[in-house]
């Protein structure tokens, strides 16, 4: 009895030792929320949509996001976990996150310290989903609770990181077939006493109507989300219209049904363009997945100041303050470690590139 004691702490202790690193990067991100609630309160819905754009392999990417009952729901249509992922939402990796800015992959969110801000809705987040078995190509649903209730406690983050991975292990069921295959359940409930839930909630949901059109026009297989409220629901449309106009060739006028205060939105679709001496000009080396967007009203382009204007297909929350009435999509920028800005003096100077061809004026082809 005594030698299986030993042998049960020690197995404990190499547990926690495993677990340490990740609840210290939980308790410093989850830190960083408590800092900055306000821009955690516009974020929470991005990362949640980026993440549900990454999973996804369809053409089209179905989404819903449904409150009631005090729970707050977001689903999508994206493929299953693999095990890595699965684990990278239980313990974050921010290894991994700084790979992916480095450039080593062109996958936006992959489910790390992103996701981590979206509790700003709920300390207590329930996820359903599937696992994929890569070795015997079979799915299995399963369903885990992520408690950061004790945020600022690196040992009871570690505690739950624990209880979450042995739900992963043993709540595992035969995969049923269903139109949403991933759902984040936030009890709202459970939201931290200094942050309102109701004002996260709402600012989110008016700083989503905003950003919306722009997101829609730098994202090909977004086309339709559905927002229901207790006993109202709003379905959000792309309404997607070519100019064919000569001199707008490769501009599209980007529509928002659902959300009437928006003004369209106009972007090219093809490779980056500028306006010059009244026409648009082609850039001779931009990237296919570079492109701008501006919102025109009355034949003026509409101020933004107050909203974000560098996107990595989606909005990086704190690039406000740049001076231009537009906005700049490339899903090769690399954005800082809090996703909130691009670096331009980063020493790949990728970033810098990017903008520099953006405002290149080249010569007008036919």
């Amino acid at each position: 009895m005594i030698l299986e004691s030993i042998i049960e702490q020690i197995e404990n202790k190499k547990l926690r030792r495993a677990y340490d690193s990740p609840a210290k990067d939980l308790k410093d991100n989850l830190k960083k929320m408590t800092e900055n609630i306000s821009d955690y309160q516009k974020r929470w819905f991005w990362e949640l949509l980026q993440n549900a754009c990454d999973f996804n392999e369809s053409v089209r990417v179905e989404l819903k996001i449904d409150r009631k009952n005090n729970k707050l729901s977001f689903k999508h249509n994206g493929k299953p976990f693999t095990v890595e992922e699965a684990m990278n939402l239980i313990a974050p990796d921010t290894s991994k996150d700084k790979a992916d800015r480095a450039g080593e992959n062109h996958v936006i969110g992959k489910f790390g310290t992103g996701f981590i801000s979206t509790h700003v809705l709920a300390s207590r987040i329930t996820v359903n989903g599937q696992i994929l078995n890569q070795d015997a190509n079979e799915k299995k649903e399963f369903s885990f609770l992520l408690d950061r209730t004790g945020f600022d406690n690196r040992d009871l983050l570690i505690d739950s990181i624990t209880l979450a991975e042995k739900q992963l292990v043993e709540q595992q069921k035969d995969y049923l077939l269903e139109n949403y295959e991933t759902t984040f359940i936030y009890d709202l409930v459970s939201c931290y006493s200094f942050i309102n839930t109701e004002d996260t909630i709402a600012q989110g949901l008016s700083f989503m109507g905003e950003v919306l059109p722009y997101v829609f026009s730098f994202n090909d297989t977004l086309t339709e989300l559905t927002v229901k409220d207790d006993n109202d629901t709003i379905i959000v449309k792309k309404i997607y219209t070519p100019i064919l106009d000569k001199s707008s060739s490769g501009i599209s006028q980007i529509n928002i049904e659902g959300y009437l205060k928006n003004f369209p939105v106009y972007a090219n679709m093809g490779n980056v363009r500028v306006w010059s001496s009244g026409n648009w000009h082609r850039t001779e080396e931009s990237s296919p997945y570079s492109r701008i967007a501006c919102s025109i009203s009355s034949g003026r382009i509409v101020s933004i100041k107050h909203l974000p204007k560098i996107f990595c297909d989606f909005p990086l929350i704190g690039s406000e303050a740049y001076p231009f009435p537009i906005v700049i999509n490339s899903h090769q920028f690399i954005p800082t470690s809090d996703r909130n800005d691009i670096s331009l003096t980063s020493p790949l100077k990728t970033n810098l590139t990017i903008l520099c061809l953006l405002y290149t004026s080249p010569s007008p082809r036919d």
